[in-house]
């Protein structure tokens, strides 16, 4: 016999209770879980669009030095350093939006991505903006550097294999014409730098060398130096005469008359030598034409020096121009591809258990905390 119908407005005993909320319970973690849970199982088992990934390594080598890398690259305290840097200049390059744009405009980079081909979720919109279309690059193209060893590590994928490829050999391509450019740049500054310098130090050459020769035609004479001296000694030999013949005279007078022709004669010598080294002093000290010569002989000192440092100087920064030129027929940075871009065979994304999972798990936890946040607010109405 059937069991008897509870009566209407009788409560539910114990039994009945818990059905309702075992029953309740299933229908919220069939919705909250089981759902969402099928329809990503759905979604990534049938129509998910594959996609494939094609991975190469490069790495940023110097001339100037082996490849560092640990703490001492990441430092940046020994000369091979530098190469980290220019490493994660790369990084920032390919992850950059002009190498979109450039994809797009030689390769159709965003047009691929739009094809009808591939699922709603997956593929780019059509009215899509180039800063969605960026993000969405972000999201396909991975570059990741290795500290210890200092390789970037691409990883580019796309709907097919072929166009996987075909991306990331462009990438590596914009990216090694990049360090060329940068490295042409440099060696360009550098001897650019090393020319004007040449130019200056040829400049104040010149200048040096046309002030040592308007003093020598202010002078009328070569050398200074050399008539300076002269005129040294020639004053020195007068002074010298000069002494012997006032010896000459004194002795004479001590026993000749003043009025005897010897005397006079000696007399008359002595008053000569003694103009004449007048003379000579004059000519070194005193003003000739607004200038004496001990002046033109300062002033031709001074210009001789600097004449004499800027030939020093020309003469270092031809030397710095030809180790510059020299340095720039070297090619210090270069990007050395370590593995090509591979051909995938089979596609690498999504990942489909990795995806049902996710949402498995994401899908549960939502569920657990708002059975929590109700159960809470039920207790607290009851209080």
């Amino acid at each position: 016999m059937d069991a008897p119908a509870k009566a209407p407005g009788l409560p539910l005993s114990i039994t009945d209770l818990r059905r309702k909320r075992a029953r309740s319970l299933l229908l919220r973690l069939t919705l909250a879980v089981v759902l969402p849970t099928a329809i990503a199982g759905v979604y990534y088992g049938a129509i998910a669009s594959d996609q494939y990934e094609s991975v190469s390594a490069i790495t940023v080598e110097s001339a100037d030095s082996g490849s560092t890398g640990g703490l001492e690259s990441l430092m940046g305290i020994v000369p091979g350093a530098s190469a980290g840097k220019d490493a994660m200049a790369v990084r920032e390059y390919i992850l950059s939006r002009d190498v979109l744009e450039r994809l797009n405009r030689e390769h159709n980079y965003i047009a691929h991505f739009q094809s009808e081909n591939a699922d709603a979720l997956s593929r780019l919109a059509k009215d899509a903006t180039f800063e969605e279309a960026y993000d969405y690059y972000l999201d396909m193209v991975s570059a990741e550097i290795d500290s210890l060893s200092g390789v970037l590590a691409l990883e580019v994928r796309a709907f097919s294999a072929e166009k996987s490829q075909e991306f990331s050999q462009a990438i590596l391509t914009y990216s090694e014409e990049m360090v060329n450019d940068l490295a042409e740049r440099a060696r360009k500054d550098s001897v650019a730098f090393a020319e004007k310098q040449v130019q200056l130090a040829e400049t104040r050459l010149s200048s040096a060398r046309h002030t040592v020769l308007a003093l020598q035609d202010e002078g009328a004479d070569i050398n200074p130096e050399q008539s300076a001296a002269a005129a040294l000694s020639i004053r020195s030999q007068l002074q010298a005469e000069l002494a012997q013949a006032r010896a000459e005279l004194s002795q004479a007078r001590a026993f000749m008359r003043a009025d005897a022709p010897k005397v006079v004669a000696l007399a008359q010598r002595v008053q000569s030598l003694n103009q004449q080294v007048k003379q000579e002093n004059r000519r070194m000290v005193e003003p000739r034409k607004g200038e004496g010569m001990h002046t033109t002989l300062a002033k031709f000192e001074a210009a001789l020096m600097e004449k004499e440092f800027s030939e020093a100087a020309y003469a270092a920064a031809l030397k710095t121009l030809e180790m510059a030129q020299a340095e720039a027929s070297r090619q210090h940075r270069y990007l050395a591809t370590i593995a090509q871009p591979s051909r995938p065979d089979e596609a690498t994304h999504p990942r489909r258990i990795y995806g049902v999972f996710t949402v498995f798990a994401i899908a549960l936890c939502l569920f657990a905390i708002g059975s929590l946040l109700i159960a809470a607010v039920r207790e607290h109405a009851r209080l």
